[in-house]
């Protein structure tokens, strides 16, 4: 089932409708995410993958709603029979609804740490937890964490705890830069709707294993006019082509390799089984002078053709180029006819 991804910005814009548009309290939207995320922990923990046994859970949360998703999922935790818990405040500034859960957790008798009064207390917190519930930061972010986020953000990636950040890793938004210091989670609990940025590269490296849980949005708060979908295994083999009966060869498509320089050699042979794994009937890898041999010693599949001059190439035998792999970019590896091959290859008009 195909599922749209949202940025951050359309996320909160659903936010406000649900809250706006339908009358939806934002505590009861934080109480049903916080709840959803209290039991897929507790599932983790019964199914086995994740015993916490007797080490502590740390539950880290900043000053926005991302923090009253994390001190309300504290409660749940607590209720839920979990003793093993300790608050981490950034600071003691909360926002509104954050304060509210905060103060439960205080007369349930749980214990605090607050970094910005004691950093040497919270990072001896941080070294001796099991789990981290990661809830510093959400989509409202903008920019990069600085200062004391950033510190406390790096003692959780840099301990040995299991993370679980809730909506998204601590950091990340929809302008992430590889830069930028964000939590490295094993599990991120996305509510409501997945986010993009979990799913681009940096952001799908920092959020581990991504679960969507319900938050209690109305379907239509959801449906905001985003750019890309979130595709599931059976849509992906849906798109690919299937070979007809009487495919052979010819039929299925010539595709043009051009990759390899002397000590990449496996580039190209790589580059040309990749090719043909991916359904094209015919690969022919152009080798310089200096590989041919080796290449054509070496491939069993595919043509090991001589390149020539790039102008004189004659594009209309192929349906497609590779280009590039293993190539090298030094001028005594002709980057020069290189650069003239790239020209060829885009006026050719070819994928």
């Amino acid at each position: 089932m195909q599922r749209r991804l949202l940025t951050c910005t359309e996320m909160a814009a659903a936010d406000k409708s649900a809250q706006e548009d339908y009358g939806i309290p934002a505590l009861v939207l934080m109480e049903n995410a916080s709840r959803s995320a209290a039991r897929f922990i507790l599932d983790l923990f019964a199914a086995g993958r994740g015993d916490c046994g007797d080490g502590m859970i740390l539950v880290a949360a900043g000053k926005g709603n991302n923090a009253g998703d994390a001190l309300a999922a504290a409660r749940h935790l607590f209720l839920a029979g979990i003793k093993n818990l300790h608050i981490l405040l950034l600071r003691r500034d909360l926002g509104e609804l954050p304060r509210i859960h905060c103060a439960v957790l205080e007369r349930l008798g749980l214990p605090f740490t607050v970094f910005a009064e004691d950093p040497a207390q919270a990072a001896r917190r941080v070294e001796g937890a099991s789990w981290i519930i990661d809830g510093l930061f959400g989509i409202g972010i903008r920019g990069p964490l600085r200062d004391d986020p950033a510190r406390l953000v790096a003692m959780i990636n840099q301990s040995a705890a299991r993370v679980i950040s809730l909506d998204v890793p601590s950091g990340l938004s929809d302008g992430f830069c590889a830069s930028w210091p964000a939590a490295q989670a094993d599990y991120t609990l996305s509510f409501a709707a997945p986010k993009l940025c979990l799913y681009l590269p940096l952001g799908r490296k920092a959020a581990g294993r991504v679960e969507i849980l319900d938050a209690g949005f109305p379907p239509e708060c959801l449906e905001r006019p985003s750019p890309a979908e979130l595709l599931q295994k059976g849509e992906v083999l849906k798109t690919l082509p299937r070979p007809r009966l009487f495919d052979y060869k010819n039929s299925r498509g010539h595709v043009a390799v051009f990759a390899g320089s002397p000590g990449t050699t496996g580039a190209a042979l790589l580059c040309a089984e990749a090719v043909l794994r991916a359904g094209a009937g015919l690969a022919s890898v152009f080798a310089s002078p200096d590989v041919y041999t080796v290449l054509a010693s070496s491939c069993r599949s595919v043509m090991v053709k001589s390149p020539g001059k790039a102008d004189e190439w004659d594009p209309s035998a192929y349906k497609a180029i590779l280009a590039g792999p293993g190539w090298g970019r030094d001028a005594g590896s002709g980057i020069q006819d290189r650069r003239a091959w790239l020209r060829r290859f885009i006026e050719s008009g070819l994928p």
